[in-house]
């Protein structure tokens, strides 16, 4: 019981950390963005044991990739929610998977793989022909 009542103020932990101290974005992001100076703090932070020439050269090349696929894509595509949900080439895809997961949920799925144990056991008291068990019996 313990370990399903920690889950939700665990994911309430992660949100606030998330939201309020872990705020960089990934470097790709901050590259594709234009922000270069966020991008060459994240590249100091993870390549740290190289020199700023190769931090800028870090960061030159991976704008060369982007303006690179952003020519052969042409026009880059905005990366909003909006055009995840509208875009002809992505919307089938973004609804689908909203569907999955919404469907997932109402179908309490989740419910019952965390309290199949004790289902299992209450079955046995109540004297079922055979044991039911979430674990496999060798």
């Amino acid at each position: 019981m313990i370990i399903y009542g920690s889950q939700v103020p665990l994911q309430i932990l992660s949100l606030v950390l998330y939201t309020f101290v872990f705020r960089e974005e990934p470097i790709d992001y901050c590259v594709k963005r234009g922000d270069r100076e966020q991008a060459l703090r994240l590249i100091a932070k993870v390549y740290s044991s190289y020199s700023h020439e190769e931090h800028d050269a870090i960061y030159f090349e991976k704008r060369r990739i982007v303006l690179e696929s952003e020519k052969k894509k042409g026009k880059s595509a905005p990366d909003t929610l909006y055009h995840a949900l509208t875009d002809p080439s992505m919307r089938s895809a973004s609804w689908m998977c909203i569907f999955i997961s919404l469907f997932g949920i109402l179908a309490g799925n989740g419910i019952i793989n965390m309290y199949s144990t004790a289902i299992f056991d209450g079955v046995s008291r109540m004297g079922s022909a055979t044991p039911l068990s979430s674990k496999q019996q060798n």
